[in-house]
């Protein structure tokens, strides 16, 4: 995961620069579609989203208890 998220920065922060060369700008830009659009790349993407789903779930439960220990007992 870190790998991939060096990747994109690095991508992104060439692109931003190759844009005084419109046509290598171009050419970086259809890479990045390409890959984007890569379902091996949509697989892992889909995979992020489920475990932050499922992170989300998890901390919305221990939010919960935490601020009923502290409030002692009572939500808003």
């Amino acid at each position: 995961m870190r790998k991939l998220t060096f990747l994109a920065g690095f991508a992104a922060g060439y692109v931003v620069g190759a844009r005084a060369g419109r046509e290598s700008y171009d050419k970086i830009a259809a890479k990045a579609q390409q890959a984007w659009k890569d379902p091996r790349v949509q697989d892992k993407v889909g995979q992020a989203q489920d475990a932050a789903k499922e992170k989300a779930g998890d901390l919305t439960e221990t939010v919960t208890e935490t601020v009923k220990e502290r409030t002692g007992g009572s939500t808003p």
